[in-house]
């Protein structure tokens, strides 16, 4: 800030960190000074760094007079003077007037002083077409016809999503307690927002005898089920539509629902399993057990909180030990999964402190295995703003797959595990490669 100016205060969030894109600083600048929209300085690294400034308020200075208050083409200085000049008298006399007679024909008709023109409109008529059908069909590689499920007239489907999105979205969300009816009302109206047809609500803490409540306030006439007999603190709810998905739980536990999903649209079918990870790193072993064990080649997507990291770089403001994150890895390498496609907040979860006991982590995630990626190539997961709850929303979308353009390549860490790995990569990096 010094090369702006003299740094004279912080606002609030900025002082407890509670934004961390941006810093909101009160500067004092000379007013002859010019205004830079960047800022450059050497990093810890030794790089240089280039940080954007935005002002909030820019004076008007003119740059013929140097004055404060108007621009140049509002400048006196370059204005010409006015002289007064007086106007000459006009003649009032009144004018008389002359009454002319109409000449009207032997039929009594009044002939027409002027000719009448009628002009042919040059406009020409509206064409009515609707320019989203070509969304309405989606021809893949081999010539097969994939139609949009839910896709109509554009009346019907805007706001809706329908024309965006192959099959009704799939939610994952840590609510950390919906036992208030403003949180209940928040998420349907969430739900009912983003056309989600498969919700998984984590933490959230409604007792069994409290779950009917919960099922009208928020998923009426929807399908519904939860682990509440085998953990009483009540931890993880699914509910589907039954016009968007077919559902068959396959495997209960304290930590996690494992269900197998077909879509009614007609896609491929999948496992998808909504987890909560226990805060202890001894009582999440059981949960790294169970997903072993129903690991499968099939399209499988796993969604949830997993109250802890996978990476060094995904918590800020506490420090990540490298022995918090080999369990998770482990079984993620050996479940294949990887994170699909993600926008939106990368810091999923923060604890709502001020100052240096602010921390960000990184704690929800949505993976797939490479079956469920080949099937879903264009799905995204989106984690929004976290809003009143500790936890950001993770919303699943499949949009339509567009078949024209070079595929990205995609390095999968399982591919490491094989014996023959390091050979057949030794073999191709020896290999001569003649350019065009």
């Amino acid at each position: 800030m010094n090369q702006l100016g003299k740094p004279l205060k912080r606002d609030y969030a900025t002082t407890c960190r509670d934004k961390i894109k941006y810093d909101r600083v009160m500067v004092e600048v000379h007013m002859d000074q010019a205004l830079p929209d960047q800022l450059s300085f050497m990093d810890e690294h030794g790089e240089m760094v280039g940080v954007p400034v935005h002002y909030e308020w820019r004076p008007a200075v003119c740059t013929r007079c140097k004055l404060v208050g108007h621009v140049e083409a509002d400048c006196r200085q370059t204005k010409t003077k006015r002289v007064w000049v007086q106007k000459q008298q006009v003649s009032t006399l009144p004018v008389p007037a002359f009454e002319v007679e109409p000449v009207v024909d032997q039929e009594g008709l009044q002939r027409a002083l002027r000719p009448i023109r009628v002009r042919t409109s040059s406009v020409q008529p509206t064409q009515v077409d609707n320019p989203f059908q070509l969304l309405l069909a989606q021809q893949d590689g081999d010539g097969i016809v994939e139609h949009v499920a839910g896709a109509g007239h554009i009346g019907d489907s805007v706001g809706r999503g329908d024309l965006l999105s192959l099959m009704d979205r799939i939610l994952c969300w840590n609510v950390r307690g919906i036992n208030s009816t403003q949180k209940q009302n928040e998420v349907r109206k969430f739900v009912q927002r983003h056309d989600v047809g498969l919700v998984g609500l984590l933490e959230h803490k409604v007792k069994l005898a409290k779950l009917g409540k919960l099922y009208q306030n928020i998923f009426m006439n929807w399908c519904f089920t939860s682990n509440a007999s085998f953990h009483n603190g009540g931890r993880i709810v699914v509910a589907w539509k039954l016009n968007s998905f077919t559902v068959n739980i396959v495997a209960v536990t304290s930590q996690l629902i494992h269900c197998h999903v077909n879509p009614v649209s007609g896609m491929t079918s999948f496992f998808c399993t909504f987890f909560y990870a226990f805060n202890d790193s001894s009582q999440r072993k059981e949960l790294w057990k169970t997903l072993m064990d129903v690991n499968t080649r099939d399209p499988w997507l796993l969604g949830g909180d997993f109250n802890c990291v996978m990476g060094v770089k995904e918590r800020i403001g506490d420090p990540v030990r490298h022995a918090e994150i080999l369990d998770i890895n482990a079984c993620m390498h050996g479940c294949s999964m990887e994170d699909i496609k993600s926008v939106g907040s990368l810091y999923t979860w923060n604890n709502k402190q001020y100052g240096a006991a602010r921390v960000f982590s990184k704690l929800d995630r949505v993976l797939s295995n490479p079956a469920w990626q080949s099937a879903y190539c264009s799905a995204e997961a989106c984690f929004l703003t976290e809003g009143e709850f500790d936890n950001s929303p993770g919303l699943i979308t499949v949009y339509p797959r567009h078949t024209g353009g070079r595929k990205p390549f995609r390095y999968f860490t399982m591919w490491k595990s094989s014996p023959d790995f390091a050979g057949i990569v030794q073999h191709q990096w020896n290999q001569q490669v003649h350019g065009s």
